[in-house]
């Protein structure tokens, strides 16, 4: 029985013990270096914000952009909402158009690159950035 245990214990740490992509932070600064660029749009209305994101839909070592995470958080960093899409893209440069109501919100994207398809084990890379704003003050 013991032995029982201790293969369970096994099999299921290493199940849950993935933790995730390697993520690199996108800033301001560094935006350029990983080809992201973030264009403020003209929404039309106030106070919505509207931004165009583009980023490398391959990445250097072949894997894909295949999956996009938004989040939005309120003034104080709690998070309201996320959404996470996968996406099926060709070579090139991709763009996603990002809009939300900045009277005291905060908006943050992450862009996952998957080597062997968009399963949570594939995705190998991601990009995070933390707060669109940082980038059109």
């Amino acid at each position: 029985m013991k032995k029982l245990f201790f293969v369970a214990l096994l099999l299921s740490s290493k199940a849950v013990g993935w933790s995730g992509p390697e993520t690199t932070v996108v800033t301001p600064e560094n935006a350029n270096q990983y080809q992201f660029e973030i264009e403020k749009e003209d929404s039309g209305e106030q106070p919505i914000d509207a931004f165009t994101l583009r980023f490398p839909a391959q990445l250097e070592n072949s894997c894909m952009a295949g999956r996009v995470q938004t989040y939005l958080f309120d003034a104080a960093g709690l998070q309201l909402s996320g959404a996470s899409l996968d996406y099926d893209l060709q070579p090139g440069q991709a763009e996603i158009m990002l809009y939300y109501n900045s009277g005291g919100y905060e908006f943050g994207v992450t862009i996952q690159y998957c080597c062997s398809g968009p399963s949570p084990r594939g995705c190998k890379e991601a990009y995070e950035i933390y707060r669109i704003s940082d980038f059109h003050n």
